[in-house]
């Protein structure tokens, strides 16, 4: 961005407003810029590092990756099978996305004749999906007011439905 403009809002970045009566902003109040809960306040550096954590399962098919080496250890085919119905370069790029990050490891499984190369979780990989319980026990409490909301907003908007 050219100095002196507002700089371009990032995932994850919160707003906060500069002054009275002006726009709402990100960039030029990063400390001072707090959301505000029915409890309290959550912490800026909390929200960067949720939304830095949420990034590792940001695309299609890194959970559903995550979710089918969580019963074990798979070689590729029996991965793909498992997280059907993924094609092969979204297996490979979510796969290299997770050995990079840790998440997943190399792993030899024995075979009929040899041993083949496999994929298995790491600790790592099995502490995120641990840390999604939470988010799964929100789902099930406050899934129900989700649809109604949207029931409720397709009803008032119908040109924004979809298909």
């Amino acid at each position: 961005y050219r100095p002196g403009r507002m700089a371009p809002l990032r995932f994850g970045q919160l707003l906060a407003p500069c002054e009275p009566n002006t726009r709402w902003r990100g960039a030029a109040t990063r400390n001072r810029a707090m959301t505000l809960t029915r409890e309290g306040t959550v912490d800026r550096s909390t929200m960067q590092d949720s939304a830095a954590a949420l990034t590792l399962l940001s695309s299609k098919w890194a959970l559903p990756v995550l979710v089918a080496l969580a019963d074990g250890p798979a070689r590729r085919k029996n991965l793909k099978r498992r997280a059907a119905p993924i094609n092969d370069d979204r297996l490979d790029a979510a796969l290299s996305h997770h050995l990079r990050d840790g998440l997943v490891a190399d792993a030899w499984i024995p075979g009929p004749r040899r041993n083949e190369r496999g994929y298995a979780l790491t600790e790592l990989g099995y502490s995120l999906l641990r840390a999604l319980s939470p988010l799964a026990r929100w789902h099930e409490e406050h899934g129900r007011s989700l649809d109604e909301h949207r029931r409720h907003w397709d009803a008032s908007h119908p040109s924004a439905r979809r298909p």
